[in-house]
């Protein structure tokens, strides 16, 4: 029992650390002083599907709209 515990315990440490890792567009938004619907529109221009504010943003999109801005 104590080991199904112990396993689950680092299953949610892992989830945590990888919900951490990830950004939203709204945040992404927030540290180039866009509104989010900007920044919604300027993935969508780097030709990546973004639904709304909400949805993650990939490494790949976060390094195309850095250079972008750059």
């Amino acid at each position: 029992m104590e080991g199904i515990l112990a396993n689950q315990a680092k299953k949610a440490k892992k989830a945590s650390a990888d919900k951490a890792k990830r950004k939203r567009i709204y945040e992404v938004a927030r540290e180039f002083n866009l509104s989010s619907v900007a920044m919604v529109e300027v993935i969508r221009g780097l030709g990546f599907e973004a639904k709304n504010h909400m949805a993650v943003c990939t490494d790949d999109m976060i390094d195309k709209v850095k250079s972008k801005f750059e």
